[in-house]
């Protein structure tokens, strides 16, 4: 073999290997491109892999990069509006002022429709939380409908009014998606609970109308949500003065449960900011935050009887 031979076997073999190195390059390129634009339309695993494959295979159809370019242009264009649909399904749901679901759900959240703040109040009740919403979406990004996020936002709305037969001004932006996950197993008496409402907003010592509803709806118990108005200062001071100038008539405390034990408090006079004010009748049971119904307790006692 002459050295012009060896030669040209050498070029030829160097080009084989750069056309077979090119070869996979452009097959590695083309897979990753797949993968990328399956990712875009939702495929993933199995799915994703076999779809990379059709891309790759796509460069065979003629020479050059436009076979596989037009094969994954043509499909994104048909398809990757898909992880969009659930977000767009969501927007013309929560978000439109044209929806005649709107009426009802005012009564319950406040905000805007056309500043997605019902979209908002949905996707945080469906999330349980604020906080979750991003996860949430993320996970439902490629979703091409939105059955969970209605369903779950109708039921809330559903057992409110159900429990709740009349719609006040209060109700409106209370946090309904949190007292559903915490009270909606529990059984209730429409029509009771409405007395209940009426009379609690007739009460003029409630000064937190919002508190009634989760107030009854975990009992009638915790009195903090109304935020009950306390008896004021030249109260304490009237009765905790009558109170004191009795007991040192008749050598007792002037805490009255106090006067009543064996102890070394049973003829204690306690100090005005020693003592506090307390319900002679608690307000729970109809008594009145006024002068006639106030008694001042030592601290202690007043703490005990307020825990019961």
């Amino acid at each position: 073999m002459s050295t012009f031979d060896k030669r040209e076997e050498g070029f030829e073999k160097k080009f084989a290997l750069d056309e077979e190195q090119k070869f996979k390059a452009e097959a590695r390129r083309n897979k990753l491109l797949g993968l990328w634009a399956a990712e875009q339309l939702g495929k993933s695993g199995d799915e994703a892999a076999a779809y990379a494959k059709d891309v790759v295979a796509a460069d065979f159809e003629e020479a050059g990069d436009a076979d596989v370019l037009r094969k994954v242009a043509t499909e994104l264009e048909r398809g990757v509006a898909k992880p969009q649909l659930a977000d767009e399904l969501a927007k013309a749901e929560f978000s439109n002022s044209q929806n005649a679901n709107v009426q009802k759900w005012s009564a319950y959240i406040s905000g805007a429709v056309n500043r997605q703040d019902y979209l908002e109040r949905a996707l945080e009740w469906v999330s349980k939380g604020k906080d979750n919403i991003g996860e949430y979406m993320s996970r439902h990004r490629y979703d091409t409908t939105i059955t969970e996020l209605k369903t779950y936002f109708n039921s809330v709305i559903d057992w409110v009014s159900s429990v709740f037969l009349d719609v006040e001004s209060e109700m409106r932006g209370l946090e309904w998606g949190r007292l559903y996950e915490t009270y909606h197993d529990r059984p209730y008496n429409p029509s009771l609970v409405s007395k209940e409402v009426q009379r609690l907003l007739a009460d003029p010592y409630v000064t937190n109308r919002k508190g009634i509803f989760e107030y009854i709806l975990g009992g009638c118990v915790d009195t903090k949500l109304l935020a009950v108005r306390v008896f004021d200062e030249p109260t304490k001071r009237i009765v905790y003065a009558a109170q004191t100038e009795k007991a040192k008539a008749s050598g007792t405390s002037n805490c009255p449960l106090c006067a009543l034990g064996q102890d070394a408090n049973k003829a204690r006079i306690w100090k005005l900011n020693e003592m506090d004010a307390d319900h002679v009748a608690a307000w729970s049971k109809g008594g009145a935050t006024d002068l006639r119904n106030c008694q001042m307790l030592c601290k202690t006692h007043n703490q005990v009887k307020g825990n019961r």
